[in-house]
């Protein structure tokens, strides 16, 4: 997923934009009825040229990072019903498509040494975040 990571931020950077690691945002900055930039919590005023985006939790952007004021009572509930755990995080899947197999050359490497499990194969995920650390912790 790292991979997928940087080739976004390439594109982003190569499109005049900047990517900024490690700077909280306090609010999201609205005009209008619209979302025009984002206050870091050092206070730094970013503006935005098309619109916001947030990786959060929906709990999380419309929520503290938005004032009440920018949605309705029936929106307040609609973002309030978002499936997510108790650390507001929903599960996340991403389709892509390639001109062949992926390989992930050193990870498998690193991988084979460990267990040999194949990151390429299908999997299912059941239970919650915490049930998974709960079971990686007692292994």
């Amino acid at each position: 997923m790292s991979g997928v990571a940087r080739a976004m931020q390439g594109v982003l950077e190569e499109h005049g934009g900047e990517l900024r690691l490690s700077s909280p945002v306090a609010e999201i900055v609205v005009a209008d009825g619209r979302a025009v930039g984002v206050r870091l919590q050092d206070g730094t005023m970013l503006r935005a040229r098309h619109g916001v985006l947030s990786n959060l939790a929906p709990q999380v952007t419309f929520g503290p990072l938005l004032a009440p004021e920018h949605l309705t009572r029936a929106e307040h509930n609609r973002v309030a019903m978002v499936p997510s755990n108790s650390i507001n995080v929903a599960a996340f899947k991403i389709d892509v498509a390639v001109g062949g197999r992926v390989g992930f050359p050193a990870a498998e490497r690193r991988r084979a040494r460990r267990d040999d499990a194949d990151v390429r194969k299908a999997t299912l995920m059941t239970g919650t975040l915490e049930d998974h650390v709960a079971r990686c912790g007692s292994a």
